[in-house]
C-alpha cells in the first residue's frame, strides 16, 4: 500500500481494521465466537449464519474508505505485473484446512476435534506437497513456541477475567450495572444501546477480545435484554464492540501492532482505524433495529435483501463523506449531500430508506456520466 502512495499511518490502519473485522467474519471468526455460542446455548453454525450480512457490511465500509482515499489522491493501480495471481492460485490448496474446519463444525463435531483434525493434521500433511512449505524441525519448534506464547497471554487474561467474573457473579454486581444503565437511560432503547456500547468498549480496552466479551456479556448485555432485545442480538452487539475496542484510542492495542508493520504512528493509526471501521460502530445498531439482517427464522427475504442493499449503499456514501470523494473529489456541499443520503439509507425505517434510495439513484447516474465524459476527453 505504501508503494502505490498510501501513507504509513493509513496503511497501518487498513491492516488494523481489516484484522479486527476478521473476528466477526464467518466462517471461522475468532475463538470468542465459541464462547458466545456456549453462553447462548446455540450451535456455532447458527451464529456464523447470523453474522454473515453484518460482517459483509463492515467490509463494504472498509473497502469504500480505502477506495475513495485512492480516488481523492488520484492514485493508480500497481499494475498487473505486481499482482502474482498465478502464484496465489498455486498455493490455494493451503486454504483446505480452513474449509475442513468449517465442514467439521457444520457436521456438529466439537471445536477441539475440528481444530485438531481439520486444522493441525491437514495443515501438516498439506505442507509436504511443496518443498518451500514443508515443515522442518526448526519450523515445528518455532510454531510450538509462538503457539505457547499466544496461549499463555490469552490464558493469563482469561484467568484474570475469570476472577472478575466470579466476583461479579457472587456479589450480584452484574445486575447492578445493568440496572444502572437502565436507570440512566430511562429504558429508552437507543440510549440503552449507546450506554452499553460505551461500557463494552471501556471494559474491553487493552484486553483480548475473548476477555472483553466475557466482561461485557455479564455486565452490559443484561441491560439490553431489559429493554426487550433478544439474547443473540444483544450478545452479538457487545461482541462487536469488544472487537472494536482493540482499534479504539486511547488504548488501541491493535494500532501498536500495526505500527510495527507499517512504520506509522500508533495514535494516528488508531484514529484512521476508527474512520475505516466506522461501519463496525454503526452496523450493531442497524441489526438491532433491523433484525432480519441476522437471518434468523421467519425472515422476509425481500425485506432482508432491501435492508442489506440500502445499508451497504448508505455506508458507501458515508465513506464518501469522510474521504471527500466518490467518483472524483467532492466539494463541501456535495459531501453534505453524501452525509444526508447516508443517514436516510441507513435509517432503520423502510420508507425513509426508500426515499434515500430514490434520491441517490439520479445523483449516481449524473456523477457516472460526468466521470465517463471526463475520461473521454483527450489528455
Amino acid at each position: 500500500m505504501k508503494r502505490v502512495g498510501y501513507d504509513p499511518d493509513f496503511a497501518g490502519a487498513v491492516e488494523c481494521s481489516a484484522s479486527a473485522g476478521g473476528q466477526i467474519l464467518p466462517p471461522v471468526m475468532g475463538a470468542t465466537v465459541f464462547m458466545l455460542a456456549d453462553t447462548l446455548g446455540i450451535p456455532y453454525i447458527q451464529l456464523a449464519i447470523a453474522a454473515v450480512l453484518p460482517a459483509l457490511l463492515y467490509y463494504v465500509g472498509v473497502f469504500s474508505v480505502v477506495h475513495f482515499r485512492a480516488v481523492r489522491l488520484n492514485m493508480e493501480g500497481s499494475g498487473t505485473e505486481r499482482a502474482p495471481w498465478f502464484d496465489l492460485l498455486k498455493r490455494s490448496y493451503l486454504l483446505l484446512p480452513l474449509v475442513l474446519i468449517v465442514v467439521l463444525l457444520v457436521m456438529n463435531y466439537t471445536p477441539t476435534f475440528a481444530a485438531f483434525w481439520g486444522g493441525i493434521v491437514s495443515a501438516v500433511l498439506l505442507s509436504f506437497l511443496r518443498k518451500d512449505t514443508r515443515l522442518s524441525v526448526e519450523k515445528v519448534i518455532k510454531i510450538l513456541y509462538n503457539a505457547a506464547r499466544t496461549t499463555m497471554s490469552l490464558g493469563i487474561a482469561t484467568a484474570v477475567v475469570g476472577i472478575i467474573v466470579g466476583t461479579f457473579s457472587t456479589t450480584g454486581i452484574t445486575m447492578i450495572i445493568a440496572r444502572m444503565i437502565f436507570t440512566l437511560t430511562g429504558g429508552i432503547k437507543f440510549l440503552t444501546l449507546f450506554m452499553t456500547m460505551l461500557v463494552a468498549m471501556i471494559l474491553g480496552m487493552g484486553l483480548p477480545t475473548s476477555a472483553a466479551y466475557v466482561l461485557a456479556s455479564i455486565s452490559a448485555a443484561p441491560a439490553l435484554t431489559m429493554v426487550g432485545i433478544e439474547q443473540m442480538p444483544a450478545h452479538l452487539f457487545v461482541f462487536y464492540y469488544g472487537c472494536m475496542s482493540t482499534i479504539t484510542p486511547p488504548v488501541a492495542t491493535g494500532a501498536y501492532t500495526a505500527a510495527g508493520l507499517s512504520g506509522g504512528n500508533p495514535n494516528r493509526i488508531g484514529f484512521h482505524s476508527m474512520k475505516l471501521a466506522i461501519a463496525g460502530f454503526i452496523v450493531p445498531f442497524i441489526f438491532i433495529y433491523t433484525p432480519q439482517l441476522l437471518l434468523t427464522s421467519g425472515i422476509d427475504l425481500r425485506l432482508t435483501v432491501f435492508s442489506f442493499v440500502v445499508t451497504a449503499l448508505g455506508l458507501v456514501f458515508l465513506a464518501a463523506f469522510f474521504e471527500g470523494a466518490l467518483m472524483e473529489r467532492a466539494s463541501v456541499p456535495m459531501r453534505l449531500i453524501f452525509l444526508a443520503l447516508a443517514a436516510a439509507l441507513i435509517w432503520p425505517d423502510i420508507w425513509v430508506s426508500l426515499v434515500g434510495l430514490i434520491a441517490s439513484i439520479p445523483m449516481l447516474v449524473v456523477l457516472a456520466l460526468k466521470d465517463k465524459k471526463k475520461q473521454n476527453i483527450p489528455a
